[in-house]
């Protein structure tokens, strides 16, 4: 019996460890590396692979809130429902949430590449030259 149950125990790690080797991961990238107060950044979203039958997904988006505000975003996938206008904080920093929903039973196939653009513009009180950067 315990020789069972530990070859069961062995195979749930071994399958939870495959699951965590396949972990989407959604990339922001800047159109500039430097941007001064009152200037705007547009910050694209990448999926690094395509997904299957996607019903639904939430992406925050971290970012220096103190540095900077969401202006506008494009979505290049049809089911992106809307981006919060809700800055929001957790452990991690402060954040907006881009919203993907399908209501098709089967979902939907998102390609892997280019996801949604959001702009940024870099508050009028910035004042001295800092590093920030931008996180899903």
């Amino acid at each position: 019996m315990k020789r069972t149950v530990s070859i069961l125990l062995c195979a749930v790690l071994l399958f939870s460890l495959a699951v965590s080797a396949f972990a989407l991961s959604i990339v922001p990238a800047t159109d500039k590396t430097v941007v001064k107060a009152g200037e705007n950044v547009t910050v694209t979203l990448s999926i690094d692979e395509a997904l299957q039958a996607v019903n639904g997904m939430a992406v925050r988006v971290y970012f220096n809130s103190t540095l900077f505000e969401k202006k506008s975003y494009e979505p290049l996938d049809a089911n992106i429902s809307g981006l919060t206008s809700t800055v929001k904080t957790d452990e991690v920093g402060s954040y907006i949430t881009l919203n993907y929903i399908c209501t098709a039973a089967s979902g939907a196939d998102i390609a892997a590449g280019e996801f949604c653009r959001i702009t940024f513009t870099a508050k009028s009180d910035l004042t001295a030259e800092q590093t920030a950067s931008f996180g899903s």
